[in-house]
């Protein structure tokens, strides 16, 4: 009704039901109607009420070189009243001329030759509708994009303004802040992620944008690892990596924090402000609710970064499957949200709000957003053509930028394998301490000053791998040469065979006691000659005693020997020129606790551990056991203990110089 009252001009043709010419002019004159193509004509309110015959057009086109005028020789015949009831003429119907189509098909087309020939055109009054397969390569000729144009903001596809008829690139602005792509599995999110790497590669510079992926899908953003824009790309059991990342990622917030001050704090005004350039650094999480059910520890460190790191040139782009795949208090750190497809239509609307049934069409990488209270459609964009393979496709960009960029995203600092002498080398002797590897934790230096205390303790369960690292240790040792050495290899384990700078005892002990015992004994009679001031020692070179075996040792001593050896370690604690390191299995060092001699010279708070087993025992004290402790570590990590705080350290393992492995 409200149709018909707001139309001047109604035609009907024949209809089938009264009704249906009621709901058209009114009347049912319309379904009494019997010959082809009659119609009414109504104008208002029966203003004008006509009937029509409108004009056959089927006839079939027959060409002509010739136009010929037609002569109706037709003969009428008519009734009383003058209707016609027959017509008879003769026709004349050339054979050899076949029909072409119908008449009215072949003057449209006529006319069409005509107006293509003479430039004619009218405006088309849609657009055409967004390609289901286009690629990033074509959009940049497209919307004629060659560089970077001073906006971090890659390709990642094409979106549509139908009320404004217009079609433009979509783009990701980073400096927008942080963003989220949803889709079911197969929508195209990994399409959508690969397009924006794929397009940085194009757009920006090494000095721009760094990228560090954690791919917790199908691991083919693999394909981006030797991109020089990305720094690491991490999977589901990088658990160390992942927690480096993540240190990396708040020590550069706050290195910038302090930098963007003089700046308001913000990285936008700081690079248009300052010589300095800093890249944007983008961390890609692919599968969140994967990363999110295996790295829950990291939540609070997560959000604080999400929440922060924007405004600082820090920002997450991540992939969910659907809106209950992240929580709200995360959510709210993203900004940006772009929906591809989803198995609810209710989910678009718990995404975007109220999306005015602008639903994506079903085609892969076809999702909506929302811009300035608006919603459009978009298509992903595609890396590679259809006709090439997207993984090698991706593989020689990766390669060409390689060539052509001399630097790359800083890498994801972690540890080796194994930690040898090329590794420590630009640290060794540069004081006295001695190094013992890098703490995992923080990937610092950890050394240890065994001349803070007069005895130092290194044990484990496992005397195999306590001398994995004190042979190393001692080599370290013997390459300074700051001290002199005396190795008592009380096992004869041959660890020491062949080291410089080392006095090597692993025979007749009662005999190098007492010569060890003798030489104590001169130090100590001139330190109390010296009024107990041990400073008449301060020049000369210190001397360390390494006990390999301790048990073993005393053992082997005879009785008059055995009674001097706790007398050894007493007088050497005042003299500050003797330090002693024992070396042995736990359950060895554990006999001797009680003695006096141990008590007033080993600190319980200091030493260090090699292997599993430290929350188990009682000889090295620990202020705080946590579960970490307790958890297995790998065979070449140790626990380096000082005033009761642990570090566990992935220790020295080996010396390499001029060629040989020590």
């Amino acid at each position: 009704d409200q149709i018909w009252s707001n139309s001047k001009f109604k035609v009907c043709l024949k209809v089938q039901e009264k009704a249906d010419s009621m709901d058209i002019i009114k009347c049912p004159d319309a379904a009494l109607m019997k010959q082809t193509g009659r119609f009414y004509l109504q104008v208002g309110y029966n203003e004008i009420f006509v009937q029509g015959q409108s004009a056959w057009a089927g006839g079939k086109y027959f060409p002509s070189e010739k136009l010929k005028k037609i002569i109706n020789t037709s003969i009428d015949f008519v009734d009383n009243v003058g209707f016609v009831n027959k017509t008879a003429e003769k026709q004349k119907i050339n054979d050899s001329v076949k029909a072409q189509g119908e008449e009215l098909n072949n003057v449209v087309s006529y006319l069409s030759k005509i107006a293509q020939d003479e430039g004619i055109s009218v405006q088309q009054l849609w657009l055409d509708r967004m390609p289901n397969y286009v690629t990033v390569a074509a959009l940049m000729k497209k919307y004629n994009i060659e560089t970077s144009d001073g906006l971090v903001a890659p390709i990642v596809g094409e979106y549509d303004d139908p009320a404004n008829q217009r079609q433009d690139i979509l783009r990701l602005n980073f400096l927008n802040g942080n963003s989220i792509i949803y889709g079911v599995a197969g929508s195209g999110k990994e399409t959508f992620i690969s397009s924006m790497l794929f397009s940085s590669m194009y757009l920006y510079t090494p000095e721009e944008l760094n990228y560090y992926i954690l791919d917790f899908g199908s691991e083919t953003l693999k394909v981006f690892e030797d991109s020089p824009l990305v720094g690491d790309v991490l999977y589901s059991n990088d658990k160390d990596k992942i927690a480096n990342l993540f240190k990396l990622l708040s020590s550069k917030i706050e290195e910038r924090k302090k930098l963007f001050a003089p700046f308001g704090g913000s990285y936008e005004y700081f690079s248009n402000n300052s010589d300095e350039k800093l890249p944007i650094i983008t961390v890609v999480i692919n599968n969140f609710e994967v990363y999110d059910d295996q790295y829950l520890t990291f939540e609070d460190t997560l959000l604080t970064l999400t929440r922060e790191g924007s405004k600082y040139g820090v920002c997450f782009v991540i992939t969910v499957n659907t809106p209950n795949g992240i929580r709200f208090k995360m959510r709210q750190n993203f900004n940006q949200e772009f929906v591809l497809q989803q198995n609810n239509e209710n989910d678009y609307i718990s995404i975007l709000g109220n999306i005015k049934k602008n639903y994506p069409s079903k085609i892969k990488g076809r999702g909506i957003f929302k811009q300035n209270d608006e919603i459009y459609e978009f298509q992903t964009a595609y890396p590679a053509p259809r006709n090439k393979d997207p993984y090698m496709f991706i593989k020689e960009q990766c390669d060409v930028c390689s060539e052509e960029y001399n630097v790359s995203a800083e890498s994801i600092p972690t540890l080796p394998d194994k930690i040898t002498f090329k590794h420590v080398k630009d640290y060794i002797g540069k004081s006295t301490s001695v190094i013992i590897g890098y703490n995992k934790e923080d990937l610092s230096l950890v050394k240890y000053h065994f001349d803070m205390q007069p005895v130092n303790i290194i044990s484990g369960q496992d005397v195999s791998l306590i001398n994995k690292l004190l042979g190393p240790l001692v080599t370290q040792m013997s390459m300074t040469n700051q001290t002199d050495l005396v190795v008592i290899d009380a096992d004869n384990s041959k660890l020491f065979k062949g080291m410089s700078n080392v006095q090597v005892v692993n025979s007749d002990f009662d005999k190098n006691f007492g010569k060890i015992y003798d030489f104590v004994d001169q130090l100590y009679q001139r330190f109390v000659e010296n009024n107990y001031d041990n400073s008449i020692y301060a020049e000369d070179k210190k001397t360390t005693i390494i006990i390999s075996g301790i048990d073993s040792f005393k053992n082997r001593l005879d009785t008059e020997n055995k009674a001097r050896f706790g007398s050894l370690f007493e007088k050497i604690k005042d003299l500050g020129i003797i330090n002693i390191i024992i070396s042995d299995s736990i359950d060895k060092i554990r006999k001797y606790e009680n003695e006096m001699w141990y008590k007033s010279t080993v600190t319980a708070s200091n030493g260090i551990w090699v292997g599993n087993g430290l929350t188990e025992q009682f000889t090295i004290k620990l202020t705080k056991i946590t579960k970490e402790l307790r958890e297995d570590i790998p065979d070449n990590f140790c626990y380096v203990v000082l005033h009761g705080k642990v570090r566990l350290t992935q220790y020295v393992e080996s010396f390499i110089t001029s060629g040989e492995e020590r």
